[in-house]
C-alpha cells in the first residue's frame, strides 16, 4: 500500500509534454462513450469509465503475491494504441477533520465532492510521463473519503500517445460519476482464520489476504488517521525474506512463547521475528510497523493471539 500512495504524488510534478492535437481531446479518448458503472474494490465504490474498460490486475513478479481485489482495482481501456488506466487503492486510513492533509503540502490540491463522497483532487501542472514508468502519464489523482470516513486513492494515467491537456478534464468527468458501493470494511474485530492459524483482531483492525504461488501473506491494518496508523504483516511459507540488521531486540509473544523481535525504529516503530509454526513444515514471518508506542503495543497484543487451529 505505501508504494501506491507515494507514486500518486507524481501527478503533481510534471515536465512539459509535446503538444497534443488541437483541440485537446486526450488523444481522442475524451470523445469515447462512457459505459455503465464498474464495481471497484469488490464493491466499496463504483464508477463509470470508458465503454469497454475492464478490471485488469497489474503485472507482477512470478514470485510475488497479487494485490487482493479488496485492496486494489486497476481499470484498463485501450484502443488504437492509446490507453487509459485507473488505479484504485484502499488506503486503510481515516481522513480526519483536515482533508488538505491527505495530499500533503508539497502538492497543489483542491476540494472535491460528489454526492455522499468528498475528498481532494490533485491535477498536474504539466502532463508528462513518470520517470519510474515512461509508458504511464499521470493526469489526475484523488483522495476520496467514503461516508465511513475511510480513504480510497484514485490515480488516473494515460499512455504517451494520448497525453494532452484534454486528459485531466476526462479524468475529472469520470471521477465525478463515483458513488459509494455496498461493501463496508469489516472492522468488528474478533477471531479470524489465517489458513491453518487464527488471530484475534481488535475493533478497528481490518484483515486482508494475499495469495502467492507457494505462500500466503496476511496484513492487519489499523484503520485510523495517519498519525495513529500501523499494520501487521504475516507471511506463511518456506522462503521468508532475510531479516534486516537490527538496532536491538525486544521480547514479544508468538504461539504462546516469549520470542525475540528485532527492533528497527526510525520515526515509525518496527518489530520483526521469524519462527517455525508449531506442528507445521513452514515458518511465520511477522512484521509490525506502528506510528507510535501506543499503536505498537496494541499490535503486539494482537500478534500474541496468533495460534494454530
Amino acid at each position: 500500500m505505501q508504494c501506491v500512495l507515494a507514486c500518486a504524488l507524481v501527478v503533481a510534478a510534471g515536465v512539459a509534454h509535446a503538444a497534443g492535437p488541437s483541440p485537446a481531446t486526450c488523444g481522442g479518448l475524451a470523445g469515447k462513450p462512457v459505459g455503465k458503472p464498474v464495481d471497484l474494490l469488490s464493491g466499496r465504490l463504483a464508477m463509470a469509465s470508458l465503454d469497454g474498460a475492464k478490471p485488469l490486475p497489474r503485472g507482477r513478479s512470478i514470485m510475488a503475491a497479487d494485490a487482493p481485489v479488496d485492496a486494489e482495482t486497476r481499470l484498463y481501456f485501450e484502443e488504437g494504441g492509446k490507453k487509459l488506466v485507473v488505479l484504485v487503492a484502499e488506503t486503510f486510513a481515516k481522513a480526519g477533520p483536515d482533508l488538505a492533509k491527505l495530499a500533503g503540502t508539497a502538492v497543489k490540491s483542491e476540494p472535491w465532492q460528489a454526492g455522499a463522497l468528498r475528498g481532494v483532487v490533485i491535477v498536474p501542472d504539466k502532463i508528462e510521463a513518470s520517470p519510474d514508468d515512461p509508458e504511464a502519464v499521470p493526469i489526475l489523482s484523488a483522495y476520496v473519503v467514503s461516508p465511513d470516513d475511510t480513504v480510497q486513492l484514485m490515480a488516473f494515467y494515460v499512455s504517451p500517445k494520448a497525453a494532452d491537456a484534454g486528459c485531466p478534464p476526462l479524468a475529472r468527468k469520470l471521477l465525478d460519476t463515483l458513488v459509494p458501493g455496498t461493501r463496508k470494511l469489516d472492522l468488528a474485530g474478533g477471531k479470524k482464520d489465517l489458513d491453518e492459524l487464527t488471530l484475534v483482531l481488535d475493533p478497528g483492525q481490518a484483515l486482508v489476504k494475499q495469495d502467492g504461488p507457494d505462500f500466503a501473506y496476511f496484513v492487519v491494518h489499523v484503520v485510523a488517521p495517519a498519525d495513529k496508523s500501523g499494520f501487521i504483516g504475516i507471511y506463511l511459507g518456506h522462503n521468508p525474506r532475510r531479516l534486516p540488521a537490527a538496532k536491538g531486540t525486544e521480547k514479544g509473544i508468538l504461539f504462546g512463547k516469549p520470542t525475540d523481535f528485532l527492533v528497527n525504529d526510525a520515526g515509525r516503530r518496527s518489530r520483526e521475528a521469524i519462527v517455525p509454526v508449531p506442528g507445521k513444515t513452514y515458518v511465520v514471518h511477522v512484521e509490525v510497523t506502528a506510528a507510535d508506542d501506543a499503536v505498537l503495543a496494541s499490535l503486539m497484543r494482537t500478534v500474541a493471539t496468533l495460534a494454530v487451529k
